[in-house]
């Protein structure tokens, strides 16, 4: 036999993770030993995609909206039979105990609730039971360069995720993994996609924005999208500018391409205003006006308290 037979005698773990904090209920705490950030591969979180998930951002030590990421993991669960495991109070117990543990002021912090272990086959009831697992991360944010020059967005050909499955944040994440692929191969940064009524839905990972010519700024409803946290501060904080209105609509490819501006919005982006919009015939829309996306997110940095 050419292969190696290793043993836990002989195993040396030789791999690093990003990983500064890693709560598993698996293993019943916390640790900062990064060889014990695993996930077992008979979880179906693992081998079906079977789980939900949340992404925040640590501020002065505190997850920003966290009770609004909470309330949205509970409905994604819930939408999916998938047990909580614990209260949510418990939930953010655990999670202000990583934080401490990861000793940063400002980081990343990602929770996963799985199916859990079991058989592999698809079914949700040969599991043991769902499992709850949290890690936290250094925070990398894009440069400033990207804000000032704007970035670009592919029209993507790949077609959303239907309802319901739309708003649920599942880690079922392939038909976004593609939209990434695709808008790379296509020297973009970002993709779009539309619904297969031909309207605009959202990015792999982003939500979208777009200011009309006549000073109204829409956004997709969220029948066929995922409801963004940070999407609903910007659309609050968005009130108190100079804009018609503030709505959400159904927004065609003309919409987009007609728009006076156009900008993306995550959890890490922020407001990121959109230069350049390329369709598959390579045909090229040019934008210019960045001011309303800059004053979003000079708002919203001051919502979380970093300006």
């Amino acid at each position: 036999m050419s292969t190696k037979i290793i043993t836990k005698d002989n195993y040396k773990n030789t791999s690093q993770t990003i990983g500064l904090s890693f709560f598993s209920s698996l293993i019943g705490g916390i640790t900062t030993d990064q060889s014990l950030m695993n996930i077992p591969i008979d979880d179906h979180l693992v081998q079906r995609g079977d789980g939900v998930f949340e992404a925040m951002r640590v501020i002065n030590k505190k997850a920003y909206h966290l009770t609004e990421h909470l309330l949205r993991l509970s409905f994604s669960a819930s939408q999916i039979g998938l047990d909580l495991k614990y209260s949510l109070t418990e939930i953010e117990n655990i999670i202000q105990d990583c934080i401490n543990q990861a000793g940063l002021q400002t980081a990343m912090i990602r929770l996963f609730l799985s199916r859990g272990r079991g058989s592999f086959s698809v079914s949700p009831y040969s599991t043991t039971g769902s499992q709850l697992y949290i890690v936290v991360t250094p925070l990398t944010l894009p440069e400033q360069k990207m804000y000032d020059d704007g970035a670009k967005v592919y029209l993507s050909e790949i077609l959303p995720k239907l309802s319901p499955f739309a708003n649920i944040k599942s880690c079922n994440y392939l038909p976004n993994v593609m939209m990434k692929k695709e808008a790379i191969d296509n020297q973009s940064e970002f993709s779009l996609s539309f619904d297969t009524d031909g309207f605009l839905t959202e990015g792999a990972t982003e939500n979208v924005l777009i200011l009309t010519q006549d000073l109204k700024l829409i956004t997709p409803s969220y029948k066929k999208t995922l409801k963004g946290t940070t999407l609903n501060i910007v659309l609050k904080l968005a009130k108190s500018l100079k804009l018609k209105d503030v709505s959400y609509q159904n927004i065609t490819k003309q919409d987009l391409l007609k728009a006076k501006a156009v900008m993306l919005c995550s959890t890490i982006l922020e407001v990121l205003p959109v230069s350049e919009i390329k369709d598959k015939e390579k045909k090229i829309t040019k934008l210019k006006d960045f001011s309303v996306a800059k004053d979003l997110r000079i708002l919203l940095q001051k919502d979380m308290k970093i300006l």
